[in-house]
C-alpha cells in the first residue's frame, strides 16, 4: 500500500465518515490561524454554541495531523464514559485498555465536553476521574489533547472539580461563533424538498 493510501486509511480510521472530508483550507483563514497556534505540549479547546462548526474544525486539525505522521486518536466524551462503562461487564476489556491508547497517541481530540450536564450541574464522580486521568497523563507526557464543548471555561469549570479546572486553565481558548450551520443546512433541504 502506497503512502496516500495508507494515511487515507488513517483519515478513515479516526474521523467519522461526516468529517472525512474536513480540511483546514476550508476554513475562515483569521480562524484556521488561531487554531494552528496552540501549544504542541498542551492542545487548545474550541468552545460555542451548538452547530458552529467546532467537530469539523478539530476533524480538520486531525486530518491535517495525520498528514504529518501523527497518530491520532478521536472519541466523544458520552461515547468514552459508555464504553469504560461497557468494559465493566466484559472479561475481554479493562479500563485501562481503553484509557491507554488515548493517553498515549500522539493527538488526542476529545468531542462534547461537559454537553451532558446542564450548567451548574456537577459531573459524576466517574465522569471526573475518567477526565482527569486522561488530561493529567497527557499533560505529563507533553501530548496535545483538543476539545470540544459547548460551554464557556467558565461554565465548565462549574461541572468539574478544581483538578480538572486547573488543568483546563493551561489550554487555550479558542471560540467558534456564528448560527448553527446543522439548522441552517436543515432549513435549506426542507425548502428544496418541497419546491
Amino acid at each position: 500500500m502506497n503512502s496516500a493510501a495508507i494515511i487515507r486509511a488513517k483519515i478513515r480510521n479516526t474521523l467519522p465518515p461526516a468529517f472525512q472530508k474536513a480540511h483546514l483550507r476550508n476554513l475562515n483563514p483569521v480562524f484556521r490561524k488561531q487554531l494552528l497556534s496552540y501549544d504542541p505540549t498542551i492542545g487548545l479547546v474550541l468552545y460555542g454554541p451548538v452547530g458552529t462548526g467546532k467537530s469539523f474544525s478539530l476533524s480538520a486539525l486531525g486530518r491535517y495531523l495525520i498528514t504529518q505522521g501523527h497518530i491520532v486518536r478521536r472519541v466523544t466524551y458520552e461515547g468514552l464514559c459508555l464504553q469504560i462503562r461497557h468494559s465493566y461487564k466484559s472479561d475481554t476489556q479493562t479500563e485501562l485498555d481503553i484509557i491507554q491508547p488515548l493517553i498515549n497517541c500522539d493527538a488526542l481530540i476529545i468531542e462534547d465536553i461537559g454537553g451532558n450536564k446542564s450548567i451548574g450541574e456537577p459531573e459524576s464522580d466517574f465522569s471526573l476521574r475518567t477526565l482527569f486521568i486522561i488530561l493529567d497523563s497527557r499533560l505529563e507526557q507533553r501530548r496535545p489533547t483538543f476539545i470540544s464543548t459547548n460551554k464557556t471555561q467558565k461554565n465548565l469549570a462549574l461541572s468539574f472539580d478544581e483538578r480538572i479546572e486547573s488543568r483546563l486553565s493551561l489550554f487555550k481558548w479558542l471560540g467558534c461563533g456564528g448560527v448553527d450551520k446543522r439548522r441552517n443546512s436543515n432549513q435549506k433541504n426542507r425548502v428544496v424538498s418541497n419546491q
